[in-house]
């Protein structure tokens, strides 16, 4: 049995005017100019789908061709379009990700499974799938195909779930699978939560070395419910929750506590 801590996503002002930036067109990043553009479109956000992410890929070859900027700016459009195209080509998947798969009526094809080298998860008694090239929006419909030629109207589920780190004043710290749907209080639920001495003020998101988001962008997140998908996640990612220095009181870890779980509003298990 999998259990799965996710809510409905709100909605995060960063993500919506990086959607409707990939959508109003190059004319949009004429008047914003290449740099105010580049700080709200991440090629690599979970959110777009396909369709957006080419008229992004578009819209980044436009600039990279477009007189109106400096031999540098361009050159920042040529690298994002190129990885806007490595990951239309080679889709989210990636070895040790798993997936929680969901069939009607079939038992072995309901569980957890590993993508494995070759981007490929083996199914009982059905074989090998495919996940090359597949993006987390199409894994369903991906499953779907595959599956209606072994099962009769099949009836599918899948949800991604990515390997996500807690690390710092929690009371469990460690990588969970978490659903790319949940928020980031199911995350750190997921881990205990913050220990007394956790400053959730100050939570950090960390890609190896790189800060991924600042903390006043976490704090939007987490007020907004917004989901790891919808931030950019992906397997390895880490939150650090820093310690409060000594100033932490039971009633404040109490009340830090009693704010995630108002926010990880539901919790859904699946199986």
């Amino acid at each position: 049995m999998t259990t799965l801590a996710s809510v409905s996503s709100g909605a995060l002002p960063r993500a919506l005017r990086r959607a409707g930036l990939v959508m109003a067109g190059v004319g949009v990043l004429m008047v914003l100019g290449w740099t105010g553009a580049r700080a709200q479109v991440d090629p690599q956000t979970q959110d777009l789908s396909r369709q957006e992410l080419q008229a992004l890929l578009n819209r980044l070859e436009l600039a990279g061709r477009s007189s109106g900027y400096s031999d540098v700016l361009r050159q920042e459009a040529m690298e994002e379009a190129a990885s806007v195209r490595a990951r239309l080509a080679q889709g989210d998947f990636r070895p040790g990700d798993r997936i929680l798969l969901g069939v009607d009526r079939q038992a072995s094809l309901s569980d957890t499974f590993t993508v494995q080298a070759g981007q490929v998860i083996d199914l009982p008694g059905v074989g090998e799938v495919s996940l090359a090239g597949v993006m987390r929006g199409e894994l369903e419909s991906r499953l779907q195909q595959f599956l209606v030629q072994y099962v009769r109207d099949p009836n599918v589920r899948a949800w991604p779930l990515l390997r996500i780190g807690v690390v710092g004043a929690v009371a469990r710290p460690g990588f969970y699978y978490i659903s790319a749907d949940a928020v980031v209080a199911d995350v750190v639920m997921a881990a205990g939560g913050p220990t007394p001495q956790g400053n959730l003020q100050k939570v950090q998101a960390e890609r190896g070395e790189q800060s991924l988001l600042t903390t006043g962008e976490l704090r939007e997140a987490m007020a907004a419910g917004n989901t790891l998908g919808e931030l950019g996640l992906r397997s390895g990612d880490r939150f650090v929750v820093p310690q409060l220095g000594g100033l932490a009181t039971a009633e404040g870890a109490l009340r830090i506590t009693t704010l995630l779980l108002s926010l990880a509003l539901t919790a859904v298990a699946i199986f």
